[in-house]
C-alpha cells in the first residue's frame, strides 16, 4: 500500500477533534450545572432595604432599635430555605460595627449581606446602620 500515511494522518486528526471535541462538552455541561444562588437573594435584599427607606413606619422602628418588630415584618418575605437576621446599630466609626450575635447557628454557610443608613426623619435625627444578613437554612 502506497498511502498508507496519509490513512494514519487522517485517523490521528480524527482522534484528536474528537478528544477535544470531548473536553469542551465536558467543561461546557458542567458550567451549566452551576447555579448562581446570590442574584436572587441580592434582590430581596435590596428590596427589604427599600422598604425600610420609603416606609416611616420601618424608618422609626429603625430609629428605635426595635429589631424584634423589624425582623417579625420581614419575616413573610423570606422562603422556607433561608434565614435571615436584620441587625441595626449606631453609626460608629467601628470597622465593622454591624456584626451578627451568634455564629454558631451559620458556622459553615456562605452569609449574604447588604446594608443602610437610614438617617432619621422630620422629628427624630440619629443615624442607624441596617444590615441584612441572608443564609441557607
Amino acid at each position: 500500500m502506497v498511502n498508507k500515511r496519509g490513512w494514519l494522518r487522517i485517523m490521528e486528526a480524527t482522534v484528536a477533534i474528537t478528544i477535544f471535541a470531548s473536553v469542551l462538552l465536558v467543561v461546557y455541561s458542567q458550567q451549566i450545572s452551576i447555579v448562581d444562588k446570590s442574584e436572587p437573594i441580592e434582590i430581596l435584599q435590596e428590596k427589604i432595604l427599600s422598604e425600610i427607606e420609603m416606609n416611616n413606619n420601618l424608618r422609626s422602628l429603625v430609629l428605635n432599635d426595635d429589631e424584634y418588630k423589624i425582623n417579625n415584618y420581614f419575616t413573610y418575605y423570606f422562603p422556607d430555605y433561608l434565614d435571615y437576621y436584620i441587625r441595626i446599630c449606631d453609626l460608629t466609626e467601628d470597622v465593622a460595627p454591624c456584626k451578627l450575635h451568634d455564629y454558631s447557628a451559620i458556622y459553615d454557610k456562605e452569609i449574604y449581606v447588604k446594608n443602610t443608613i437610614i438617617s432619621g426623619n422630620l422629628t427624630h435625627y440619629e443615624p442607624k446602620f441596617v444590615n441584612v444578613f441572608v443564609w441557607e437554612a
